[in-house]
């Protein structure tokens, strides 16, 4: 395929063109809408970062060789977009408050000879404070610093000996916990929080509510959860998990909460658990789930309200329902259901099903009447809406898929547009090309009744 430029489509006027082809260009708008973040390179280039305003005007380039902050596309936290930029001598950390903000440099660091070098970075909630980390290939420990906002100048963090780097902010934002269960608040007091006895796998998981880190351990006693108080640092050692299918290869360890931070879910192997934060057993939820492959998740899927924890088996998907014993979840035609998808909170509790060649709409615990939409549809939910495509092929581009939406009462099935190459939902409406070409729009998707 011929490399193509960036156009900016606005309903009712003139497309623009913000990258001319053969340039590379690939944008982002901010969450309010009022800007365009986008880069440009040649084949084989360094990228480099514009902005400019969600009209198309005002642009201006940011950084000539760029990286995001932190890992990932468009680094957009709070009003504030950050980014870096480098060169041959130096790695440099820039915020800017789109679209008319000036950048602001909040860190300059020189590479130590030669060799390849990098920042890391991460921002609290609000987007106001942030945490990053310089390091090269040569060898040296990496330099960390945190920035609270409004201070003066940048806290430096504790120094780590490898090179792991995580970081889970409070809710408020009042405090960092970084690598290795090192904890640092805003008056700079530094306290660890936990060491290699009591975390030895997976990543520590933070309660929605800040109060607690979960971690996971094995001992002489086999593999265990430790609930460990924030910030005080007590901690609570569950009951033992177990029995475990744990074998060499792929096999996944993790630690969770659910939404409400009733309980915590935890999977060892090929094995899932749950318990409630106050203690007492776990419940077996999955003793055969299966070996993982990176592109899988690693939890269990939970529903909004926090009811229901399902995971996979041999036969299928089972749930665990308020902490219950799982059960399996059939179609009515007697196939077991391989997944699912649970609607958003603020709907009835429904879920989309899939199960042998077929998809579902029905009750999140499998009970009631089961809805067959269209077989074989790949489904995603927004609000009280799934909007599912069915692919088929087409003589234009060997494969296209017509799009339909389904309201979570099920009383409304409608066709959205057909044949199309790429879609997406924003805002209540479907945005779609067609085989043929063009960018088209349906405006609004269907509602449930109140």
């Amino acid at each position: 395929m011929e490399p193509v430029g960036l156009s900016l489509v606005t309903r009712g006027q003139e497309t623009r063109v913000l990258v001319p082809a053969p340039k590379i260009g690939d944008a982002s708008f901010t969450p309010d809408g009022r800007s365009i973040i986008f880069e440009t390179a040649e084949y084989g280039q360094f990228q480099d970062l514009n902005l400019a305003r969600a009209d198309g005007s005002g642009v201006r380039r940011l950084a000539l060789r760029h990286s995001y902050l932190p890992s990932g596309r468009f680094a957009l936290s709070g009003p504030w977009l950050y980014y870096t930029e480098e060169s041959d001598v130096a790695s440099s950390l820039y915020r800017v408050d789109p679209p008319g903000g000036a950048p602001e440099l909040l860190a300059d660091f020189r590479r130590a000879g030669e060799g390849s070098a990098a920042l890391w970075g991460t921002t609290s909630p609000d987007g106001e404070s942030v945490a990053y980390w310089f390091w090269s290939s040569l060898g040296r420990p990496a330099d960390g610093y945190l920035q609270w906002a409004g201070s003066a100048a940048p806290l430096r963090l504790p120094a780590t000996e490898d090179y792991r780097w995580w970081a889970i902010w409070a809710p408020d934002g009042s405090w960092l916990l970084i690598h290795p269960c090192v904890l640092v608040d805003m008056a700079g007091g530094v306290q660890t929080l936990c060491d290699a006895s009591n975390w030895t796998a997976g990543m520590p998981a933070l309660s929605p509510d800040g109060r607690f880190l979960a971690t996971l351990a094995r001992d002489s006693s086999g593999w265990n959860v430790h609930l460990i108080t924030v910030p005080t640092g007590t901690d609570v050692v569950l009951a033992s998990l177990g029995p475990i299918d744990e074998p060499w290869f792929r096999s996944a360890y993790a630690v969770a909460f659910t939404p409400d931070g009733s309980r915590v879910v935890a999977v060892v192997g090929y094995s899932s658990f749950s318990a409630s934060i106050d203690g007492g057993p776990w419940t077996s939820i999955s003793s055969n789930r299966g070996s993982h492959y990176p592109n899988e998740p690693v939890l269990p899927d939970i529903s909004p309200d926090s009811r229901i924890i399902a995971d996979r088996s041999v036969d299928g998907i089972v749930e665990s329902i308020d902490g219950g014993p799982p059960h399996g979840i059939h179609s009515p035609d007697g196939s077991p259901v391989a997944a699912l998808s649970f609607e958003p909170s603020g709907g009835q509790d429904k879920a989309i099903f899939w199960a042998g060649e077929r998809t579902w709409l029905a009750n999140a615990d499998g009970t009631g009447d089961w809805l067959q939409l269209t077989s074989a549809a790949w489904c995603q939910w927004s609000a009280r809406t799934a909007v599912c495509r069915v692919s088929h092929p087409d003589p234009l581009t060997m494969s296209s898929s017509d799009v339909y939406a389904v309201t979570d009462d099920g009383k409304q099935v409608v066709t959205l547009a057909r044949n199309t190459i790429s879609s997406a939902v924003i805002d209540r409406s479907l945005f779609y090309i067609h085989s043929t070409g063009g960018l088209y729009v349906v405006d609004g998707l269907p509602q449930p009744a109140p």
